[in-house]
């Protein structure tokens, strides 16, 4: 009656192309009825109108994940229609199930609901997929397959699906009777199909064993279909096939762990050989040379600030002093005392304290300069949004006795005679 998948994010491609039979691809199943494909329709086209792995991509987003590439993204329930299911009903059917599994799974979680009406030799099914996705304690949704489809969920999932489908049609169907086992059970539909097509290959009287309620793998399959060719098929037996089938399964293991450890180093080695490139191309560039002369401007910028600020100050106390010296100590101060004009002593106080502002403030210019032009040469060297708004910012913000012209002009004297400005 129903069967699930788990598939990462590298497999769904192909998924979604089966699902709704996409135009333009070629199938990998030969066994599709064009001719009945208009009848396909998708349960789920209302609640999530969107392309399939659109949807997908934004819905991740959304969730925690592990970020590895071989985590399960999405989770396909398969549903076939059980033989006593009214053929009137068959829409109805669909339709209780689609509703069953979105409260199970939640709407908000499902991809598409394609029901197929278009497989040779298979009755009606559905392939309702969506993104396994688990909300902890604290409210935070994760992307979790393992803990959504637990051992637990298998269990009950069945029984809990037979009740509901009591109810909700108003009649029994077998979904978990003999009849579902006599229809295949829990098999892929891969699998009923290579059946079906083995039984009618099997000589005459021997087609009994595939009758039986056992499940074959594709592997198994191909035993069989070999043995039958040579009219010996009674003699299969189980236990051997399952031997045969855990060697391959060791086997295909420990080709899929080299490979696996293979593509980890080659991925390791093209990281490594990609930033040994950008090492070399950003240690060649003007702009990786003049960075450590870049930091060395900010700390010169800032040691010219402090000493600015302290002759600022020693100014203002200096000048201060010789101007109290000439105004008369009185209770009440008279404004009338103060001199129109400073004598001659504070004259050189100040004019003494300018010359050595002045080259204080010639200093700190051409720092502000050098490090303007080495932005500008950042800006040029790099297509940055980051650099660009840094270069917008030291331009707004430079000083009124700075021209933009004279930063150009440096940084291109710094780029062809990059020690000229080095202290």
């Amino acid at each position: 009656m129903a069967h699930v998948e788990k598939y990462t994010m590298a497999d769904v491609t192909g998924i979604f192309i089966h699902y709704d039979r996409s135009p333009g691809h070629s199938l990998s199943n030969k066994d599709i009825d064009k001719s009945r494909t208009h009848l396909n329709y998708n349960l789920a086209a209302a609640d999530q109108p969107m392309p399939q792995k659109r949807f997908l991509r934004i819905r991740l987003k959304q969730v925690k994940t592990n970020g590895r590439k071989n985590q399960n993204v999405m989770v396909d329930w398969v549903i076939t229609q059980p033989t006593d299911v009214k053929e009137t009903d068959s829409k109805r059917f669909f339709q209780d199930v689609y509703r069953f599994l979105i409260d199970r799974y939640g709407v908000q979680n499902v991809i598409s609901a394609y029901v197929h009406m278009d497989e040779v030799g298979n009755t009606p099914h559905m392939h309702f997929s969506f993104i396994p996705v688990e909300t902890l304690e604290d409210g935070t949704e994760k992307l979790n397959a393992k803990a959504v489809i637990n051992r637990t969920e298998l269990q009950k999932f069945h029984k809990e699906l037979q009740a509901a489908m009591d109810v909700r049609m108003g009649y029994h169907i077998s979904i978990t009777s003999g009849i579902t086992k006599a229809q295949g059970g829990n098999k892929t539909i891969s699998q009923l199909k290579a059946e079906t097509k083995l039984v009618e290959e099997l000589p005459q009287g021997k087609k009994k064993l595939l009758s039986q309620d056992v499940s074959y793998s594709p592997e198994e399959d191909r035993h069989l279909k070999e043995l039958a060719a040579q009219g010996i098929s009674y003699l299969v037996k189980k236990d051997a096939i399952d031997e045969d089938r855990k060697k391959f399964q060791a086997s295909a293991a420990a080709i899929n762990s080299k490979d696996r450890l293979l593509k980890e180093k080659e991925s390791e080695l093209e990281e490594k050989e990609a930033l040994a490139d950008l090492i070399i191309q950003t240690s060649c560039s003007p702009s990786a040379k003049a960075y450590p002369e870049m930091v060395k401007d900010n700390e010169r910028l800032i040691k010219y600030a402090e000493q600015l600020n302290q002759d600022l100050h020693t100014v203002a106390v200096n000048v201060g002093s010789e101007i109290m010296k000439e105004i008369p100590i009185q209770t009440t101060l008279n404004y009338n005392d103060i001199p129109e004009e400073p004598s001659k002593s504070v004259m050189k106080v100040i004019q003494g304290w300018f010359e050595q502002l002045k080259e204080t403030l010639h200093d700190l210019k051409d720092s502000i300069l050098n490090m303007a032009a080495r932005v500008h040469i950042f800006s040029r060297d790099y297509e940055d949004p980051e650099v660009e708004e840094l270069k917008d910012d030291v331009d707004k913000e430079l000083p009124d006795f700075i021209d933009k012209d004279e930063i150009e002009t440096r940084a291109e004297d710094l780029e062809y005679s990059p020690n000229q400005y080095y202290r």
